[in-house]
């Protein structure tokens, strides 16, 4: 009886100990978003005054001068057409190469190990290349321009993890499909493609995320008219001083359309990211 009331009280510590590293977790992860929350609804004043203090009168002032104060439409608007087309560019273009890897063995596996080493090029590298060519080709402040390098930046990311989702959906199906009469384009569209929906979709997601927060390239491609939201938040910024509420406020709205993409693919998330995980 003994050895089980100790039994019981190692699982109720160990049970403690997981849940307080849970909260823990989740205090670590969730103060800066709560932080950011805060810092966008109080007011200038108290900003700079009591800093540290959550006894203050919420107050939208700081999202009205961030949505009426500046063109900050036109940049949403922006940061949304180029995150959204390159996305889309770099799921059309990695998907063929990877299917190919993966059906036919195309390039083998340093083919794979040479665009991983890409994929983690610091873009600091290509920064300057990329701004002289576009300068000759006349790209600089254009949708074209800006989307051109995230697709170098995105499209080996895209790759690799296309490869492994289609991986993880067996061969002998497709083949089954194959004897059947289907070509290998019908075998893909619907066989393929339907089974590593879930992973497209977590591609499409990390793609966009990726270039929607991007911000080196958007600091030295554009300058008025193809001006993204990473840019712009930092004209809130001077040498003398920095608008917190605004900065806040910008970075709060920032967060809208990804939240938005992770509530419509919710369902798909986890099956997403464990599909390839086999490979």
């Amino acid at each position: 009886m003994r050895d089980f009331y100790l039994l019981g009280a190692k699982r109720t510590v160990r049970r403690i100990g997981l849940y307080t590293a849970i909260l823990a977790l989740c205090f670590v992860v969730l103060l800066p978003i709560v932080w950011t929350i805060i810092v966008s609804v109080k007011p200038p004043a108290g900003l700079f005054s009591r800093p540290f203090s959550i006894a203050f009168t919420p107050t939208l002032q700081n999202y009205r001068t961030v949505l009426y104060g500046s063109p900050f439409k036109s940049f949403f608007l922006n940061s949304l057409i180029v995150s959204t087309l390159t996305a889309f560019l770099s799921l059309l273009i990695a998907t063929p190469g990877a299917y190919a890897s993966v059906r036919f063995g195309v390039g083998g596996q340093f083919f794979k190990q040479w665009v991983l080493s890409i994929w983690f090029l610091p873009p600091i590298v290509a920064a300057i290349p990329i701004y002289l060519v576009e300068i000759k080709l006349k790209l600089l402040d254009t949708y074209i321009g800006l989307v051109i390098p995230y697709l170098l930046l995105d499209i080996p990311f895209a790759f690799l993890l296309v490869s492994s989702f289609i991986a993880g959906v067996p061969e002998e199906i497709e083949e089954a499909a194959l004897v059947d009469g289907c070509s290998r384009f019908t075998a893909f569209y619907r066989i393929v493609f339907p089974l590593s929906l879930p992973g497209f979709l977590v591609t499409f997601a990390f793609c966009f995320m990726f270039a929607w927060n991007e911000y080196l390239f958007a600091l030295l491609i554009t300058a008025t008219k193809v001006k993204t939201l990473p840019v712009h938040i930092t004209s809130y910024m001077s040498i003398h001083s920095i608008w917190w509420g605004e900065v806040a406020a910008v970075g709060m709205i920032m967060i809208v359309p990804m939240l938005i993409i992770l509530v419509v693919i919710q369902k798909y998330l986890v099956k997403g990211l464990t599909l390839g995980a086999l490979d």
